[in-house]
Formats: C-alpha cells, structure tokens, sequence
C-alpha cells in the first residue's frame, strides 16, 4: 500500500509537546498520538528525524514506523523506534521529527550502554609453575561510554578435581579411624578439602601493556604475563575467574605438554583396612 499523506496535521499532541524517545543509542522508543481529522483514509510508512546540531552523525536517521492506515475520525497511538551510531554518548539530543509532511520538536534520551567483547573467551596457561608466559588479550567496547582497562594481580583458582580427591583422602582417613561415624566421614571430607584447597593458591596475571583507555568502537590489544603458582598437582585442571566490567577474564590451568598425566598418589593404591580390623 502507497502512502497517502494529508495536506494538514495528523500529530494529535500540542505543538510545543515534543515527542520524546528514549534508549540505548540503538534501541530508543517512544510513541506518537495521530488523529485523522479529514474525511480521507491516510497511509503512512516512513518517518524521518533532522538534525541541525550535527550531533548525531552525517547519516540520516529514519525512524521504523510500521504502515499506519488511518480512516476518517480514527486515532491511534503509535510506537517509533530509532537507531542511532552504536557509539552516540549518552544524553540528551533534539531534532524535528517530519512525519506525515508535518515537523514536531523530538527528544531523544540516550541511555548509557556498558558492552565489551573480550577475546580469547578462554586463556589458556600450561602448568609450568617457573615460567613466565605471556598471553594477548583483545579487548572491543561495543558500548557508548569509555573505559579503562588496568592491572589484573592475582586470581583466586579453583581446583576442577578438588572434591574428588576429598573425597578418597578424606573417605581413606575416615576408614582407618575405629569407631568412627557418619558424622565424622562428613568432617574428615571437609578438612581434606580443606587442605586439597591450599595447594590451588593464586594465577598472578600482569598487564604489562599499562592502563589502557578502550573508547566506544575502539579495539585494543593488551599482552599478558601469567605466573602459575607452584604447589598446583601437575595432572589436575585449575580455573580462575575475575571480572572485567560486564565480562569474565577467564583462565585455565591445563597439564603441562610433555607431563606424565593420570599418575595416582602412593597412598590411594594402599589396600583399604575394614572399619573394625586392628592397627
């Protein structure tokens, strides 16, 4: 269908109430009242915003209007999406709205948008507890405020296997203990957990690249120097988590190439002594 435009104004709203939209720079909404006062259907398609200021950009901006049909008498209320430059800095912004052959004053509220990609998803260290290794880290504001990127120091590691091991040491020293009970299974799981959780410490992660300012629709790539600590169990896998903004640096702790894996302590291949059975 055509559009068919007025020669009068169909905006129902006062002429000095402006029409207001407000979002993220590329998501804003808001809505505007039509009313048909003539005695011919009306059709509309399309809607455009004008900038004098400049401050959005050199591209137009068209709003997304769905076709609206409007009979004689009708009104209806309809909603309007903008998008604008990804990067557009939060504020506020006003422009004419022309739509149906007739200007009305709009605002735009442009809301602040904190979006980063970090790649690699996951950095991956080898278990080698006397080297220093490097990694690069990119980093994309996908966002329309700026941000610093520091120093990352330690993060805290999680043993993948940690409860695994509780529960054969802790399981193996409970069964050596004569008349010891369910609750005491559960206290000897514990604090072999405990124990098993001193040796994950902490990944010590330098950016030596230096304080890095990311502004919005820039990409930056920083280099890493990552040191394992050196009690970590050269056949198990480590994670470490911090946050960087909105996102996770995340890192895993793999065996090292060329290491022996899926060796198992002396301990847990002695045979298992019976609740009950003399030391």
């Amino acid at each position: 269908m055509r559009e068919r435009r007025p020669g009068y104004d169909i905006v129902a709203s006062p002429n000095d109430e402006p029409i207001t939209l407000a979002g993220p720079p590329d998501a804003l909404s808001g809505r505007v009242e039509l009313h048909n006062p003539g005695d011919a259907k009306v059709v509309l398609r399309q809607a455009a915003l004008t900038d004098a200021s400049g401050l959005l950009g050199p591209r137009p901006v068209h709003p997304t209007l769905q076709p609206v049909v409007l009979r004689p008498a009708q009104g209806r209320s309809v909603p309007l999406t903008v998008a604008l430059d990804p990067a557009t800095p939060p504020g506020e912004y006003r422009c004419e709205l022309d739509l149906a052959g007739s200007s009305r004053s709009a605002i735009l509220h442009v809301t602040e948008r904190f979006e980063l990609d970090v790649s690699p998803e996951v950095i991956v260290v080898e278990n080698r507890p006397r080297e220093v290794q490097a990694k690069k880290l990119v980093v994309r504001n996908l966002g329309n405020v700026p941000f610093s990127v520091g120093d990352v120091g330690e993060v805290m590691l999680d043993d993948e296997t940690i409860w695994c091991r509780a529960l054969r040491s802790g399981g193996l020293a409970w069964s050596e203990r004569e008349g010891a009970g369910l609750e005491d299974l559960f206290v000897s799981i514990f604090q072999a957990g405990q124990k098993e959780e001193a040796h994950a410490g902490n990944l010590l992660v330098r950016n030596v690249t230096g304080d890095v300012e990311v502004a919005p629709g820039r990409t930056v790539s920083l280099d890493l120097e990552i040191t394992v600590p050196e009690r970590l169990h050269g056949n198990s896998r480590y994670r470490a988590v911090t946050p960087l903004f909105t996102e996770d640096l995340v890192f895993l702790v793999v065996p090292a190439r060329g290491a022996h894996v899926g060796t198992h302590s002396r301990r847990s291949s002695r045979p298992r002594r019976e609740k009950g059975e003399g030391r």
